[in-house]
């Protein structure tokens, strides 16, 4: 049984609360996210991916009769690439859009769902899921010694011309990170909670585009090429 985006969709909608892992200062692997290492890289402030948030592309998840095989084409730090932009390509600080691909990748990192029993591997996957359909997550990377973009910042995410402002947000503490050549860096995380559903309409239901404006300056946009599956 393969779960795909229209089918993990019916599960339910609810607000999903589940922190970026980030392994600062440590070996990069297949289940890490360094905001160092993705600070420096070339990311433009327009993304364009192949298919809506609520799709599975770079990742697979497979229910057995045992257990739950969850399997990534590509790294967890190139799928939150996937998912991240820039408001200037040679800037360090960065936003990323938390789709349904970036959800999976975390929860493979965090709580390794291949090597835990069925049940609990599908418990823990329904209940980020049902959190997930009810807000829309931009985490920002605030870089250069800049102040977090928390409360009293003018956010706004714009869906095919409709603004929405955040409904919850959180700003953590200054964090450092590794540069090339061992140079250290520090850096705020900020993370934005959009609503998902307005007046019983999902906003992201034929969607195409998102934009991320702070300052009523356009940070970065993400669009896409089609919806998923039963859409």
């Amino acid at each position: 049984m393969l779960w795909v985006g229209s089918d993990v969709r019916h599960v339910s909608r609810l607000a999903f609360f589940i922190l970026v892992s980030a392994c600062v200062g440590c070996g990069h692997s297949s289940y890490t996210v360094s905001p160092g290492h993705l600070a420096e890289r070339w990311i433009l402030n327009e993304r364009d991916v192949r298919s809506h948030p609520d799709s599975l592309d770079a990742v697979s998840v497979e229910v057995g009769k045992r257990k739950v095989d969850v399997s990534l084409e590509r790294d967890y730090e190139a799928i939150h690439r996937k998912w991240s932009c820039k408001s200037d390509p040679q800037d360090l600080s960065f936003a990323t859009l938390w789709s349904q691909e970036v959800l999976v990748a975390a929860l493979e990192s965090n709580y390794a769902l291949s090597t835990l029993s069925k049940r609990r591997a599908l418990r823990i996957y329904s209940e980020r899921l049902k959190k997930y359909y009810n807000a829309i997550r931009v985490d920002f990377f605030g870089f250069h010694r800049t102040a977090p973009a928390g409360p009293g910042f003018d956010i706004e995410l714009r869906i095919d011309g409709n603004a929405y402002e955040p409904v919850k947000q959180n700003s953590g503490p200054p964090q450092s990170a590794w540069l090339a050549g061992g140079r250290e860096e520090t850096y705020y995380q900020s993370s934005f909670y959009f609503p998902r559903s307005v007046d019983g309409e999902d906003v992201l239901e034929g969607a195409r585009s998102v934009k991320l404006l702070i300052a009523s300056s356009e940070l970065c946009v993400w669009r896409w090429g089609d919806t998923p599956q039963g859409h």
